[in-house]
């Protein structure tokens, strides 16, 4: 606004402009402090930073060492692994051998069963062969007594 319409204006419509401007006024200088703050802050970063080739070699340092961390995180692990895989081999071992050992006794329990059984069977034939041979020889001497009685008569 130029001067002559400022002189026109009534008093409480120039005290609003005026009040106006004061908000507009403190509104830009909060925009300008913190503009300044980031500016600022910018400024040491750029400062701590370098420039772009300080920068890259701090990230490389930082990949290199994070590489560096995988690699020995990834030879632990292996190594935990063949360690693991180890005794489960032992262990795996273990068992298989306390399972044969455990078989072979029930084994030779169930022989030794199958032996007592054959040998009665065996002592039950040979019982029954003589038996058998002691019916013949009864059943020839009766069959000789009854032909001399045949003959006698």
């Amino acid at each position: 606004m130029e001067a002559k319409d400022l002189r026109k204006i009534k008093r409480k419509e120039l005290l609003e402009l005026m009040l106006a401007q004061a908000k507009r006024i403190e509104e830009l200088e909060n925009n300008l402090t913190k503009v300044t703050n980031e500016l600022n802050s910018k400024k040491i970063k750029i400062k701590e930073s370098g420039s772009i080739a300080e920068a890259s070699l701090k990230l490389n340092l930082v990949f290199e060492s994070a590489t560096e961390a995988v690699n020995q995180y990834i030879d632990n692990v292996k190594d935990n692994c063949k360690k693991l895989e180890s005794s489960i081999k032992k262990e795996a071992l273990e068992e298989k051998n306390k399972l044969l050992n455990e078989l072979q006794e029930k084994y030779k329990k169930k022989e030794t069963l199958l032996e007592e059984k054959y040998k009665k069977k065996e002592e039950e034939l040979n019982k029954d062969n003589k038996l058998k041979a002691s019916v013949k020889k009864v059943n020839k001497d009766k069959a000789k007594t009854t032909k001399v009685k045949g003959k006698r008569s």
